[in-house]
């Protein structure tokens, strides 16, 4: 299954599938694109936009009722922010950092702590890396009330 944001509803474009082509917003294939399969491989997504027909009001009504069951039941849920930006390279590499602090930090006093991160102290680097951290958050996909039960329902989100 796939959580995302869908975005502005008119900003669409065309995508083949299979022997045709479908209409889905622009977020999506910026989704779809980098995670296309090589040929002659089979993978399947449950993709809301897609599955469930958009103009049939009872079809979607009906569907709804059952995203929880859906997202529950995925082998996987692949959780989609959006495309690079932020500095989000930048905040992920200084959330490996804080990872790799905190499991040194872990191994060396053998006591699991809230904030071990005294091997980080407060360097440029530390300062600099705070703000590209946190800047995913800010990104539409947080504020959905969807995602509660898109990513906490999900056995692996």
């Amino acid at each position: 299954a796939v959580s995302y944001c869908w975005g502005d509803k008119n900003d669409t474009t065309e995508v083949r599938c299979g022997d045709g082509t479908i209409t889905i917003q622009f977020n999506l294939k910026a989704f779809l694109l980098p995670t296309r399969r090589k040929r002659n491989t089979t993978s399947m997504l449950w993709i809301d936009s897609i599955c469930i027909n958009q103009a049939d009001p009872e079809e979607r009504s009906a569907q709804v009722r059952k995203m929880r069951d859906i997202y529950q039941r995925a082998t996987r849920t692949l959780i989609w922010l959006g495309p690079e930006g932020d500095e989000s390279t930048g905040g992920l590499d200084f959330a490996e950092r804080l990872c790799n602090a905190y499991l040194w930090d872990m191994k060396a006093t053998k006591t699991p702590r809230m904030w071990p991160l005294r091997r980080l102290e407060f360097s440029t680097l530390w300062n600099k890396g705070w703000k590209p951290f946190f800047a995913p958050f800010d990104r539409p996909w947080f504020a959905r009330s969807w995602i509660v039960q898109e990513a906490v329902v999900s056995e692996d989100a």
